[in-house]
């Protein structure tokens, strides 16, 4: 009671109103957003709940259990606070990378960091919609950052650790699915891994001849859906069908050939998982300038990153009611960077 809880209750207060936009599931991505770009209300609510801390263990009286006294109990809540900052951090990053990847068409790896910013804010897919309805007000320096070709390590760091994700997930879906059918030919006497190895050259050798017959000469779109559908899964990253259509779509880019694709397949193959990690090693080697077309292949400098962030500290941010999506801009993120954004990412 007095002045001590009338602290506590004015820090509490204050805390409660800067987590309350972490409440409601629409609002979680925007509350992380600005958790890590707005430094200085962020170190109000540390200072905040530490005081009320501080504040009660005087009123209480000291502990004998090491974690109640003052000094365990605050340094239990910068442990958390910090492992919350990295998420938040982490949030910031793939939401950056996200609005990237949307801008250059990679629905691939687009999809693939939905579902991880969905998996982090815990959130349904219809709420993650919602979430990015709400985060115009970082839409428009996540526009300028790529309009000045900023952000070139982080966007680079990004890329390939969702190419390195993407190129593992494929491997093992193909690895369950030639596993299973070696398993359905019980009167097979080769060992599995000798199955499966023919079983991965096999689909190589006749991909052709399955999706387009007698044809010798294919459209390259046509190409490129039946490409994905046998070796990908359905979908590949932008930047790998751009390695394979170098390959196959010479000199006219436009169709692919019989004879040109079964040179790709003896120089890389001959079989599948062999074709999609030469891809996958061609575009890790050129990575920067699959961030940016003029990159350099010089490191960045070790201030990019809070060079991207003083764009997002230029102004502050409010976090957004639920009650006002309406007024909100629908597209989000999505549709205000097709409209608004040059096509600076490559």
């Amino acid at each position: 009671t007095g002045p001590t809880s009338s602290v506590v209750a004015a820090a509490l207060h204050a805390a409660a109103e800067f987590v309350q936009g972490a409440k409601a599931p629409d609002l979680r991505l925007q509350f992380a957003l600005l958790v890590h770009t707005d430094e200085a209300a962020m170190s109000r609510f540390v200072r905040d709940v530490e005081g009320a801390i501080v504040c009660l263990c005087k009123d209480i009286g000291p502990s004998t259990e090491p974690l109640l006294t003052e000094e365990g109990l605050l340094n239990q809540w910068r442990s958390d606070i910090e492992a919350f900052r990295r998420r938040c951090k982490e949030i910031w990053e793939l939401y950056m990378y996200f609005v990237f990847l949307d801008v250059k068409g990679d629905w691939a790896l687009l999809r693939m960091v939905s579902r991880q910013l969905m998996n982090l804010l815990e959130v349904s897919a219809s709420s993650f919609a919602a979430n990015l309805s709400l985060t115009g007000p970082w839409a428009q320096p996540a526009q300028q950052m790529l309009a000045q070709g900023m952000g070139q390590m982080l966007l680079q760091r990004r890329h390939q650790q969702a190419l390195e994700e993407w190129h593992s997930a494929v491997q093992v879906a193909t690895a369950k699915a030639c596993e299973s059918a070696a398993l359905s030919s019980p009167g097979n006497k080769k060992s599995l891994d000798a199955v499966k190895a023919e079983l991965h050259r096999q689909q190589a050798l006749q991909f052709w001849t399955h999706y387009f017959q007698t044809s010798a000469k294919v459209e390259w779109w046509d190409f490129a859906d039946a490409f994905q559908e046998c070796f990908c899964g359905n979908s590949c990253p932008s930047d790998v069908l751009e390695r394979l259509r170098k390959h196959v779509a010479k000199p006219c880019k436009s169709r692919v050939a019989l004879h040109v694709w079964e040179s790709f397949l003896e120089k890389n193959g001959p079989s599948a998982p062999e074709l999609i990690q030469a891809l996958v090693k061609e575009v890790m080697a050129d990575l920067p300038k699959c961030v940016y077309k003029a990159a350099s292949s010089a490191p960045g400098s070790t201030d990019e990153d809070a060079e991207v962030l003083r764009l997002f500290t230029t102004k502050r941010h409010k976090v957004v009611r639920s009650e006002a999506r309406e007024s909100a801009p629908r597209d989000g993120p999505v549709g205000k960077l097709r409209q608004g954004c040059p096509a600076t990412p490559n």
